[in-house]
């Protein structure tokens, strides 16, 4: 696998498929099985959510509560690994009226390793807390260079801590700018001078996108869209873009976007697939008229 950084570089017309907490249609998400699949239907990168146990081992959960996804009362805080990695999880996306799975709770480390030389990971950690322990742990086990971290960034103090972390372990820091028109100078200023490989952007309107993406470039920033429900405005969501994929993803490549993450990985590989051989007989019978004229 190339550095992380050059894998981001070398993406031109095509940008990277983000799988949201792995794919999980039929795996429990965040578990070793979602990872898997998620390779499986050609995500480039693997969305996982980091918290840490009672015994302050990190491990791989969404949720501050275990209810949805392991059918159990009380927080992931208050448990050990032991006792967490024995529940099983729930499929899909859990729930009450999901069926329990054979898959566990993996730790940061399993997963880490499970992905080893297999894919770029995206950790969202979702305590700041954590972030020096997450990337302590990424750069112990050798994989500072395909794994980023990321955590929301609305004050200078954040900006500090995100890119400190980068500073002294290695591990790519990735802001997540929330945005209207008003916040955008304010809020690109906070981590512009870091110049970040990547940005996470969501936003209100697409005007906004297009503002943030025309300043983020200027530092040769790479941007990162999420098109799960509430993180793009203008309804560009994973819902419209099953219907209508050109008008979802189609919008946002054009307006800049390098990285999208969905919880439809399959659904956007086929698209781009699709779209990118589309654009080759374009240009095919661009290269023909030309010959003929």
């Amino acid at each position: 696998m190339w550095p992380y950084d050059k894998f981001l570089g070398r993406r031109k017309r095509r940008p990277a498929i983000v799988a949201h907490r792995g794919y999980g249609a039929d795996a429990p998400e965040n578990s070793l099985a979602a990872l898997d699949a998620a390779m499986a239907v050609g995500a480039d990168i693997v969305e996982l959510d980091i918290r840490r146990a009672s015994c302050g081992t990190l491990v791989v959960f969404h949720d501050k509560t275990l209810e949805r996804m392991a059918g159990t009362a009380g927080a992931v805080a208050d448990l050990p690994m032991d006792e967490l990695s024995a529940l099983p999880l729930r499929k899909g996306r859990g729930g009450a009226d999901a069926p329990l799975t054979d898959q566990t709770i993996p730790s940061l480390q399993m997963a880490l390793r499970h992905a080893r030389a297999r894919c770029y990971l995206d950790l969202d950690v979702k305590d700041p807390a954590d972030l020096q322990k997450v990337a302590g742990l990424v750069r112990a086990v050798g994989m500072a260079d395909s794994v980023d971290i990321k955590t929301p960034v609305s004050k200078p103090a954040d900006a500090v801590a995100l890119f400190g972390v980068e500073s002294r372990f290695g591990v790519m820091a990735v802001p997540i700018l929330t945005l209207t028109a008003a916040q955008v100078s304010s809020h690109v200023r906070l981590v512009a001078p870091q110049r970040p490989e990547l940005v996470e952007v969501v936003f209100d309107h697409l005007e906004t996108f297009k503002e943030a993406v025309r300043a983020l470039k200027r530092v040769n920033a790479k941007i990162f869209v999420n098109t799960l429900e509430g993180y793009c405005g203008e309804g560009l969501s994973d819902e419209m873009a099953l219907k209508d994929p050109a008008a979802v993803w189609g919008v946002l490549i054009a307006a800049g976007a390098n990285v999208i993450q969905t919880d439809h990985p399959d659904a956007l590989a086929d698209y781009l697939v699709a779209s990118e051989r589309e654009f080759r007989t374009a240009r095919q019978k661009v290269g023909a008229w030309w010959k003929l004229s």
